[in-house]
């Protein structure tokens, strides 16, 4: 038996017309508009590149860039009070009365920012030992950040990630020349990140996963997170299908709390399952909920144990969700189930080179 095909000539015409509509639909939507923490350099120019070129240019808008801060910039007090200043972190008082200093002087010693905070009262809410909540927040955070050696980068690159959280959301509440608008922006990303090759879906997970954040509602959204290898099969595994079927996990931007309240034991190794501070939102509220719990304890940047000399500096990836779970709640923080933003393999870090080898491998199994 012979079986003859017979070929609609408006097949080839229909499959064009769907794949233009596919378009049109994608078209509608509004760029997603990157913001992103930079040095400049080969890193800024790459990125400009991509997100400039089709198929990006399609589904993004060209990003905007914040500065990064160097650990340099942080050796004196002067440029750490200035570093401080353009994040927010300074109390508004202690920031009113200092910043005409700062712009006037080279250097500022202890007397001179003892002279020029007398009159200014030390705010009842300060946490932290009764030492430390004797002294205005900026002496006591020069006093601790004088310490940190190497972790100087490690501080300089929480203030960068503030000084960038406060751009996207237009500006703080003390700053008179601030939009208030938290709409100009749809992601935070760092310098050392790379889409997905399919740009539209790229485009289409930001979407989904920040409209399934909108239910929560959730005030941090990462769209990219990394983990080890055995704390990232755990996520997915093990953690994710204990909110199989919310109102969250419904939709294929799925997003799940991010798991700060594990016990230890229950994702494989210690602390936090999840990693990364490259790319994710914050909102209008969480960002004023982080900034009033950096402002009350300089503890909650640095920290030393009873037998070290010199204080730690907190990464922003732990300081953030912890700060802001605390103050908005459980589930006020969530990860993307579908990441959408990648930490590039082939780029090492700036400031945790040790975890180059792990960062790629962690890459790779998501990939």
């Amino acid at each position: 038996m012979t079986t003859t095909t017979t070929t609609n000539p408006n097949d080839d015409d229909n499959n064009d017309n769907d794949e233009v509509n596919s378009q049109q639909r994608e078209q509608q939507h509004p760029k997603i508009r990157p913001l992103i923490i930079t040095m400049g350099g080969e890193r800024q120019k790459t990125l400009t590149t991509i997100f400039s070129s089709p198929p990006y240019s399609t589904h993004f808008a060209p990003p905007a860039f914040s500065p990064g801060i160097t650990s340099r910039a942080l050796r004196n007090r002067r440029g750490l009070f200035l570093a401080a200043s353009a994040a927010s972190l300074l109390p508004p008082a202690e920031a009113a009365i200092l910043s005409p200093a700062l712009a006037r002087d080279a250097s500022l010693s202890p007397a001179d920012v003892t002279f020029l905070l007398r009159d200014v009262p030390i705010s009842p809410d300060r946490r932290g030992s009764e030492e430390d909540r004797k002294l205005h927040y900026a002496t006591e955070l020069w006093r601790k950040a004088k310490t940190l050696n190497r972790d100087r980068a490690v501080l300089a690159c929480a203030l960068a990630h503030l000084v960038a959280m406060k751009t996207f959301v237009g500006g703080d509440d003390d700053d008179d020349e601030g939009t208030n608008d938290e709409n100009r922006y749809d992601v935070i990303l760092e310098d050392g990140v790379r889409l997905l090759r399919d740009a539209a879906e790229c485009a289409r997970r930001v979407r989904l996963a920040t409209a399934a954040a909108a239910v929560a509602p959730a005030h941090v959204v990462y769209f990219g997170w990394l983990g080890s290898r055995e704390n990232i099969k755990w996520v997915y595994d093990t953690y994710a299908p204990r909110f199989a079927g919310s109102a969250t996990t419904s939709a294929e931007g799925s997003v799940i709390p991010f798991p700060l309240n594990v016990e230890k034991n229950e994702a494989t190794g210690s602390g936090t399952p999840v990693w990364g501070a490259y790319a994710y939102r914050i909102s209008r509220a969480g960002y004023a909920a982080l900034l009033s719990e950096l402002r009350r304890d300089v503890g909650a940047l640095m920290w030393r144990g009873k037998r070290m000399k010199c204080y730690r500096a907190k990464p922003i990836d732990k300081v953030l969700p912890r700060r802001v779970g605390s103050v908005c709640g459980e589930g006020s923080v969530v990860l993307s189930l579908r990441p959408c933003f990648f930490r590039a393999p082939m780029l090492t870090s700036k400031i945790h080179e040790k975890w180059d080898g792990a960062f790629c491998e962690s890459t790779t199994v998501q990939l």
